[in-house]
């Protein structure tokens, strides 16, 4: 048990250390693009560089490789999640018919036409928030009460029964039977003690939840202006 509770510590403590450091990034980024380009700064702020500028024709081929080697990690929930919404058995999603029926079709999708750019800022806007922020405080308030953490079948980890699972829409939606109560087929709810601590109390975790819900609402709004002004 107390080599548990250090790798826990451990997990905690790196958990910290890369929100911090994501924080960071992304603010620096925020306040440098703004500060060069001015209200003519675009959401991807390389389109304001000339296609000239070496470094940042290095940033694009960066970003096109974190989202290169970023499609395994996006692709494998995707597939499972499919597979689990379709009421099949687990191991289904990890055959070979099923890992070329979940790549066939999203490439069906993005070279079929369909304006993945416009759908990619809306569900930016709109789910960003509730991914980072209003989700997984849902889920932490579902623990903190006596309805108990959305859990694997007996005998499991939450994480390790269902791989793959647990940052996609079917954790979240766990998350919500449980604040509310509902009984969902494959969730078993256990005990848990989220909320011990600064960081795990209920006002903080509400004001989380709420600061999702105003960041979606905001950033739906900006981008639908957005897009008005540009057709």
């Amino acid at each position: 048990r107390a080599r548990d509770e250090a790798k826990l510590a451990a997990f905690k403590q790196a958990t910290r250390y890369g929100f911090a450091a994501s924080a960071a990034c992304f603010a620096a980024v925020t306040a440098i693009g703004y500060l060069t380009f001015g209200q003519s700064a675009q959401a991807m702020v390389l389109n304001n560089y000339a296609s000239e500028d070496l470094l940042a024709w290095a940033a694009r081929v960066g970003i096109g490789l974190s989202v290169l080697f970023e499609f395994p990690l996006i692709e494998r929930p995707f597939r499972v999640a499919a597979v689990e919404a379709l009421g099949l058995p687990d191991a289904r999603a990890f055959t070979p018919v099923a890992s070329a029926a979940s790549v066939g079709a999203i490439t069906l999708v993005a070279v079929s036409g369909v304006p993945l750019d416009t759908l990619a800022a809306i569900c930016g806007g709109a789910g960003a928030g509730i991914v980072m922020f209003a989700g997984p405080a849902l889920m932490a308030l579902s623990a903190t009460g006596a309805q108990g953490m959305p859990s694997a079948a007996p005998g499991g980890s939450p994480a390790a029964t269902k791989p793959g699972t647990l940052m996609t829409l079917p954790m979240w939606a766990s998350g919500l039977a449980a604040r509310f109560g509902w009984a969902a087929p494959s969730v078993r709810l256990v005990p848990c003690t989220v909320g011990q601590g600064p960081l795990g109390q209920r006002p903080v975790l509400w004001a989380l939840l709420a600061a999702g819900v105003l960041l979606s609402v905001f950033g739906t709004e900006s981008v639908l202006e957005e897009l008005a002004a540009d057709t």
